[in-house]
């Protein structure tokens, strides 16, 4: 489903021509048509180059950021919105699950800039290989994709994009595109570098295409399959901390295994926790997934060092983030060991995802269950509509300087409840606070809106198993998700040290949360309903 202003889309259009017209990003390493042949798909741990082009100079980027400004001043070129059908699927137990996946390499090859930290910063070489690693699930009755990848975000519309790929190809009932929220990947949003050459604009169909691929080759690899599961928390010391106040966590730590019927080898091992992917420091030129890396390394492969033994698993390890609004960062690991052969900038990283990947194997261990392979399979998603508050991204994305549909001031985005047998997951089309699922509402004096409550029902209330799991930055990337009665960005500020909170600046606004609440709220009773 489609709107848009034929006047404002030929504006749009026009002002892209100008754009990569006047200013042409240097041709690739081989011709254009090497360029877009898909990335190749390689396990090398060991650092690259990236192969560098002819020299872009600081001239041609002052130009082009000025005739960005000037043309936004008098472009309001609002982008057709894309939006996917609600989803109410409700496939009862009768055949045995089958369960696949596969990992395909989303690498650049050519320089790109780096989303997360300074911005315009150009990626050198590449540390470890990014991913986007997809589980596929199937019964009889229903078929639907689990994708994570290796990235900061991924914006509502190129979520639309690939699931319409796929349907010339593969029917699906539903397709969930996740996030791990690497700052050390391609920017495909647009923020970090938001005037984007020819370069970025290829590696963004690139990764379409693959993620596309990834997704197939998961659903032809499906076998019939069981599964173990343990959902807990990361126990102690906690492997997470909130750096906003007040101190809200959600600490849940789940972990699922999918193991073949017919030779009990892994197929997959998924891990969620919520931490932000930001031990790599923000100067780094490296490509790479920070810790979600090393924690797929150490569960599919295992860990010999002096003080850390961990048996490889097998399969393809995978990641989904959590409920890491607020700034969840890691914590908990100074005591790992740290390997010198690792690169020094790596070397937290490594730490906590080897510490990460032996809390989840320990509580698989101690907490392990098992359902049954005839298992149900029911999905509720919904569309929502956001409206863009902030006046500095409203004003890039109608300023046609991020590439995503908006409506004047309103943008399209999903939300979703996706259940197989008991593990049940909600959707969060950004990074949400850790209040809207444990409900813990600590309001301080002197934020904006002391007469709101927290936006209801949580997450806990809407759970009907009691231990919902979160997926972060699910099918977007709308950036923080806060409660309209903790929003605080007008000064004087209710923080300790009286400084503007961590947020609001990257945050579509303080309704945000409103629209993606009463969302998971209307997927829930609309599921209901088709019972």
């Amino acid at each position: 489903m489609t709107e848009t202003s034929s006047a404002a889309y030929m504006t749009r259009r026009i002002w892209l021509s100008l754009r990569f017209g006047l200013f042409n990003s240097p041709p690739l390493k081989g011709g254009a048509k090497e360029g877009l042949q898909p990335l190749e798909k390689t396990k090398s741990l060991k650092t690259r180059t990236i192969v560098p082009l002819r020299s872009w100079t600081t001239a041609k980027v002052i130009c082009t950021a000025l005739l960005a400004i000037v043309m936004s001043a008098f472009a309001a070129c609002d982008l057709p919105l894309s939006s996917s059908l609600p989803v109410s699927l409700n496939a009862p137990a009768q055949t045995s699950l089958r369960v696949g996946v596969a990992a395909h390499s989303i690498t650049p090859n050519f320089p790109v800039y780096i989303a997360g930290g300074i911005p315009y910063r150009l990626a050198l070489s590449v540390h470890d290989d990014i991913w986007a690693r997809s589980i596929v699930i199937e019964s009889d009755d229903a078929r639907i994709a689990l994708v994570s990848l290796d990235l900061i975000g991924i914006n509502y519309d190129d979520v639309v994009a690939i699931r319409s790929q796929l349907t010339d190809t593969l029917a699906f009932d539903y397709v969930l595109i996740a996030a791990t929220h690497s700052h050390n990947a391609p920017d495909v949003l647009g923020f970090w570098a938001p005037d984007l050459f020819c370069s970025d604009t290829l590696y963004r169909g690139i990764m379409r295409q693959i993620v596309v691929d990834s997704i197939i080759d998961a659903a032809e690899s499906a076998q019939p399959a069981t599964i173990d599961y343990a959902i807990g928390n990361s126990g102690s010391p906690q492997l997470n901390r909130d750096t906003r106040e007040p101190n809200v966590i959600d600490d849940t730590l789940a972990i699922w295994q999918a193991r073949s019927l017919s030779d009990d080898a892994v197929i997959t091992t998924v891990v969620h926790y919520a931490a932000h992917p930001i031990l790599i420091p923000s100067i780094n030129a490296d490509i790479s997934s920070d810790f979600p890396h090393w924690l797929r390394v150490a569960i599919e492969n295992g860990v010999d060092m002096p003080d850390l033994q961990l048996a490889g698993q097998g399969g393809t390890c995978v990641f989904f983030n959590g409920a890491l609004g607020g700034r969840i960062v890691p914590n908990g690991y100074s005591q790992t060991p740290r390997n010198e052969a690792t690169p020094e900038q790596h070397r937290n990283a490594e730490a906590y995802g080897y510490t990460l990947a032996a809390r989840a194997l320990q509580l698989l261990e101690s907490d392990r269950e098992n359902f049954s392979s005839e298992t149900d399979i029911t999905v509720a998603s919904t569309p929502i509509s956001v409206a863009v508050e902030n006046p500095v991204l409203n004003f890039a994305l109608r300023g046609c300087l991020i590439d995503r549909g908006i409506d004047i001031d309103r943008i399209n985005s999903e939300v979703a409840r996706i259940n197989i047998g008991p593990l049940e997951f909600f959707t969060a089309p950004g990074m949400l606070m850790p209040e809207f699922v444990t409900g813990e509402f600590i309001q301080p004096t002197g934020i904006d809106f002391a007469d709101s409550p927290l936006e209801s029902p949580t997450v806990n209330e809407l759970s009907t198993t009691g231990r919902p799991i979160v997926i972060g930055l699910a099918n977007d990337m709308l950036g923080y998700i806060i409660p309209r009665g903790l929003w605080d960005a007008v000064p004087p500020f209710a923080t300790s040290n009286e400084l503007p909170p961590y947020g609001e600046v990257v945050s579509m606004g303080p309704n945000t949360a409103e629209a993606v609440m009463r969302g998971w709220q209307d997927a829930v009773t609309s599921l209901n309903n088709v019972r």
